[in-house]
């Protein structure tokens, strides 16, 4: 075979043996490895990939041998040089087989044969030099050059690996047979998985040394010099600064010269010349992109397929690594032909470029081995890197599938699902693996596994997903059911019911959409502001129920104390403060009438006395607590009629009781301690005067009230009337007040006594001008009879109701403000107590509780208005209300403080009928009776100014909305037209009918390019107002009129609200 033409640069190849003319910089080191030689048969060559190993010991080492470098071994060398690739015997056997001694004694074609010989053991060499010997003086050196790809044989053929190693160790024990080896020293460590590798190595190691400057500068050089040529000193300088410490430093050299020979005329070398080609890494890069734009689109398809193939991820440090691998496997994996593959091959291993083995004068053949000429070109090729990477993820992600079908198929691993079988699907479409690539990897039955582990994982998926969609429907329609039960609990007051359904929800949030949420949202915070929850529940001492509460709750005027009374003659004495059961006092009869009840307790104002009264007509004064002492009685009497109710004055020095027989009696205390209450002759004190008047029994619990001076007495009575008394004086004649319609449960004055407010069987509460009997206003909302009755302060009333709730009232308006629930049973006394500034509430009931409840207002503000309001808007930073009055007025109000800030007295001749805010809160809009809009400016500090007045609607407006861009303004009225008008100039307004009948409701999308209104018509309608005149269209009907639309935020939905008592939800349709 002729030898290739000689260059002075080889290029990215390694240099073969008939370059040692050109082979520069390393005379040194060719003399150490002989020297080494001599005295080893075994000698390993390590360097780093890219260190020049292999092409010190071909063109150094080799050609040092022929010449007879090496002294007393002559010049006579048989050499046979093999890379191990996946059949190290019969590449040996090639090699061998290439020397001429060799063919002779054994012929042409005879690798096989040979190779088999080989495999008989360790010694196998010395037994075929003993049968056919090396001519006289002859030596045998075997070169194993790329060492390393016997550690990946390693891995597929694990015995016949160690074969070969054994056949090498034995081999160099021989007098005439030497093994050089070239290694990669990242792969050092690898060499203790074979027995005898590592001493041999350690005893014959050479480790590849970098070249110095002046080395690096006569491979630069010389070679050019050789074949008349020059590189010039700023050329070579910049190209040694260039290359520095980077370990690809020879191979990109020689590549870059390579290129600037080939395309130098004058063979003068030169740094201008130089810079054209991008550096050293660019020019390798930059050369590999030629060959690849030479290629058609059919031919790169085949050529990354190629390169994939030729390429793998070292399990070692990870970086991508040359694979060397058979033409037959990447026509299989490419699906192409020998001819397009060569086609293919060439371009990349023409005179000039040498990307690729075997050299342009081998013709492929489908056992022809392939392989990149140098690693560096995997490192500087950025393509190849794209595919080295991805190449590597996509076998990793194979992998994975591979061991995830086969765990499977032994009931140890789950199918995929979610973001697995998300990427599992996504690397079938995108990366297409097909059965010859997958073989690669493992057999042709694993790639079918794994087609069949994803297919089953989608079908599985298919089935989680229909499961998953009636999950979430289900999940939604519960959720949708938990609310609406929130809703119709809130419309009938039941807010500890709705609290309840609502805390069901949030379990569910995680499948629920943010805008549902958000509606649950708001109903939960209306519900905490009207509904209350206790803040403590006192029992007895054994954390039970205590037995019913029906004879209410006193508390003493230094706080200390709280005392219920109840059934079976229940008298319970509480430290108020700790809610701790101090005491139950025993001394009314248990089993007196129908449970032995004690209907009544009252503190003395001055003493330390508590007074109780019940079913068994008895009245008892007990002493309280003192130091280690319990409380006793100090008195204790009969009356002859059932005594219900007590009530003590505010100076403690008269006793009322109120009795079965519809009397009340007055009972004078002494001055002095003992007795308590004056006597006269017989056993029991007799009361000191009687006031008679109602038909039926007093109420029990608090059926008697002292007015906060003491001047006068109120009592209550189940002939449904609330008296008055005078009862400092004789003659005077109680007022009577007529108003209830059933018994009268409760009487309890104002803090200023001006007010008495009485409850009642007929489920109302009545409030009384306490001097003159006028009835001021009548509450209504309890769902059943009316108890207890407690002044919060002078504009809060609280009410304990037999529907278990507790509710607090707005006094002026009648308005309830919250409503306390907790109690299960009728709630019949109440008490407050202020403490550190704040009111507390305590609550009996028939449940056997005490509760405390806080009286606070949190998310309430109430603001005391001059006149009738009607409509009100809140700026969209929370900042002010707007509120408008029936007498044309505008008001202004900060929201914290609830302080006036402005007011516009005559902003409109009549009532104002709406008001809206733009969507930055910097204007408002008002409308009235007479069909006049105005648009007012809202400054910072809350100040109105009026910027516009709209005319041209004839009727009352019922409705105003400004676009988003504020470019328009749309007015809806009760003469069943819209109006559109223009803020941003003086054009004429656009009314046009919309409904017959009044246009109740108007609203812009979001792009302000539509319009929806709702009228008493029944009609939802949208209007596009790129029209002129806008065209509209019904989107709904309902059953009755329509009050209400608007456009979701997003624009895609409309909801409406009408008499029919329902909401309705629809898609908007887009222009």
């Amino acid at each position: 075979m002729n030898k290739p033409e000689l260059k002075p640069y080889p290029g990215l190849r390694p240099f073969e043996r008939h370059e040692s003319r050109i082979f520069f910089g390393r005379e040194e080191q060719v003399d150490q490895l002989l020297l080494r030689l001599k005295t080893h048969h075994f000698l390993a060559v390590l360097g780093a990939s890219g260190s020049g190993k292999s092409s010190l010991v071909k063109a150094g080492l080799l050609p040092g041998l022929a010449k007879g470098y090496m002294g007393e071994a002559g010049s006579r060398w048989s050499i046979a040089e093999m890379r191990p690739g996946d059949q190290p015997f019969v590449r040996l056997a090639e090699g061998l087989l290439e020397d001429k001694a060799f063919r002779q004694a054994w012929g042409n074609g005879q690798a096989a044969f040979l190779a088999a010989e080989l495999r008989r053991g360790a010694r196998s060499l010395h037994e075929i030099l003993n049968q056919a010997p090396l001519p006289d003086g002859a030596k045998l050196l075997i070169l194993v050059d790329q060492f390393e790809e016997l550690f990946r044989f390693r891995e597929q053929q694990e015995n016949q690996a160690a074969a070969f190693v054994a056949l090498l160790l034995e081999a160099c024990q021989h007098a005439d047979i030497y093994i050089v080896i070239t290694m990669r020293s990242d792969f050092l460590g690898a060499a203790a998985e074979f027995h005898g590798l590592p001493e041999a190595i350690n005893d014959g190691l050479y480790l590849t040394p970098r070249l110095t400057r002046e080395q690096l500068h006569d491979a630069i050089c010389l070679p050019a010099q050789l074949f008349g040529g020059s590189v010039d000193d700023t050329l070579a300088n910049s190209l040694q600064n260039e290359a520095g410490n980077d370990p690809d430093q020879l191979p990109l050299l020689q590549h870059a010269l390579m290129r600037l020979w080939g395309d130098d005329e004058d063979k003068h070398l030169t740094l201008v010349e130089y810079r054209e080609l991008n550096g050293l890494k660019g020019a390798l890069n930059d050369h590999a992109e030629q060959a690849w734009a030479e290629l058609s689109d059919a031919q790169q398809s085949v050529a990354e397929t190629l390169f994939r193939a030729l390429t793998e991820r070292s399990s070692r440090e990870g970086q991508p690594i040359r694979r060397p691998v058979k033409v037959q496997e990447v026509l299989a994996v490419a699906q192409t032909d020998l001819v397009t593959l060569q086609q293919v091959v060439d371009v990349f291993r023409q005179p000039g470029r040498n990307f690729l083995m075997p050299p342009p004068s081998t013709s492929l053949q489908t056992g022809t081995m392939l392989d990149i000429s140098h690693e560096s070109l995997i490192r500087q090729w950025q393509r190849l890197q794209d595919w080295a990477i991805d190449e590597n993820e996509k076998s990793a992600m194979y992998m994975r599938l591979l061991q995830a079908a086969q765990l499977h198929r032994k009931n140890q691993g789950e199918l995929w699902h979610g973001l697995d079988l998300t990427s599992a699907q996504q690397w079938l479409r995108e990366k297409k693996p097909n059965p010859n690539w997958a073989s690669r990897y493992g057999t042709h039955e694993d790639f079918e596994k794994v087609l069949a582990f994803i297919a089953s994982s989608e079908q599985q998926s298919e089935k989680d997903k229909e499961i998953a969609e009636l999950y979430q429907k289900q999940t939604e329609i519960l959720f949708d059911a938990y609310l609406s039960n929130a809703s119709l609990e809130c419309k009938a007051q039941d807010f500890l019911a709705a609290r309840k359904s609502l805390a069901k929800t949030y379990a569910l949030d995680e499948k629920i959409p943010v805008a549902r949420r958000h509606a649950r949202d708001l109903l939960d915070g209306f519900v905490n502001i009207m509904g209350g929850e206790a803040q403590a529940t006192l029992t007895d001492s054994n954390s039970q129920s205590l037995p019913a509460l029906v004879g209410g709750v006193a508390i003493s005027p230094d706080g200390q104390w709280l005392a219920a009374a109840g059934e079976r003659g229940t008298v319970a004495l509480f430290e108020r403060a700790t809610g701790k059961l101090v005491q139950k006092l025993k001394g009314h009869d248990e089993t007196a009438g129908n449970n032995g009840s004690v209907w009544s307790v009252v503190f003395h104002p001055k003493q330390p006395w508590l007074i109780s009264t019940g079913e068994d007509r008895q009245i008892i004064v007990w002493s309280l607590p003192q130091a280690d002492q319990e409380a006793v009685i100090v008195q204790q009497w009969s009356v002859d009629s059932e005594a219900i109710s007590l009530a003590i004055d505010p100076d403690g020095q008269v006793l009322a009781s109120g009795h079965a027989d519809g009397s009340i009696r007055l009972w004078r205390f002494e001055a002095s301690q003992s007795p308590v209450v004056a006597i006269d002759d017989t056993d029991d004190p007799q009361p000191w005067r009687e006031l008679k008047g109602h038909q039926e029994r007093i109420a029990g619990g608090d059926g008697l009230a002292f007015s906060p001076d003491g001047r006068i007495l109120a009592s209550a009575s189940y002939d449904d009337t609330v008296r008055i008394w005078d009862w400092q004086d004789e003659r005077a004649n109680p007022k009577v007040l007529h108003g209830h319609s059933n018994d009268v449960h409760n009487v309890m004055f104002s803090l200023d006594g001006q007010r008495l407010a009485s409850s009642s069987a007929d489920h109302s509460i009545i409030i009384w001008n306490t001097q003159t009997g006028q009835k001021l206003r009548t509450l209504k909302g309890h769902q059943n009879m009316v108890f207890g009755l407690q002044f919060v302060d002078e504009g809060l009333l609280a009410s304990a109701s037999s529907d278990q709730t507790i509710r607090l009232w707005d006094v002026q308006t009648g308005v309830t403000r919250r409503i306390l629930q907790g109690h299960t049973a009728v709630v019949i006394g109440l008490r407050s107590w202020q403490e550190q500034g704040k009111t507390l509430l305590y609550s009996t009931a028939n449940d056997g509780t005490v509760k405390r409840w806080p009286t606070g207002l949190d998310g309430q503000r109430l603001l005391d208005l001059p006149e009738e309001p009607f409509p009100t808007a809140i700026s969209p930073d929370g900042k002010y209300v707007v509120v408008g009055f029936i007498d044309g007025s505008l008001r202004t109000y900060d929201v914290a403080t609830q302080n006036l800030v402005h007011e516009s007295a005559n902003a409109h001749a009549q009532r104002i009928v709406r008001l809206a805010f733009n969507r930055h809160g910097t204007r408002f809009a008002s409308s009235g009776d007479g069909g006049i809009v105005n648009i007012w400016e809202l400054t910072a500090d809350g100040q109105i100014k009026l910027e516009r007045e709209l005319q041209g609607n004839n009727d009352l407006v019922h409705a105003v909305a400004f676009s988003p861009d504020e470019s328009q303004f749309a007015t809806a009225s009760f003469d069943g037209r819209i109006g559109l008008f223009s803020l941003s100039g003086e054009q004429e307004p656009l009314l046009f009918e919309a409904h017959q009948g009044v246009a109740a409701s108007v609203s812009f999308d979001n792009t302000g390019k539509q319009l929806l209104s709702a009228g008493a018509d029944f009609k939802l309608k949208l209007w596009h107002l790129d029209k002129q005149p806008p065209v509209g269209e019904t989107l709904a009907t309902a059953n009755d009129n329509l009050m209400w639309s608007s456009f979701s935020p997003d624009g895609t939905q409309v909801a409406s609200v009408g008499r029919e008592q329902s909401d309705r939800a629809c898609h908007a349709k887009q222009q």
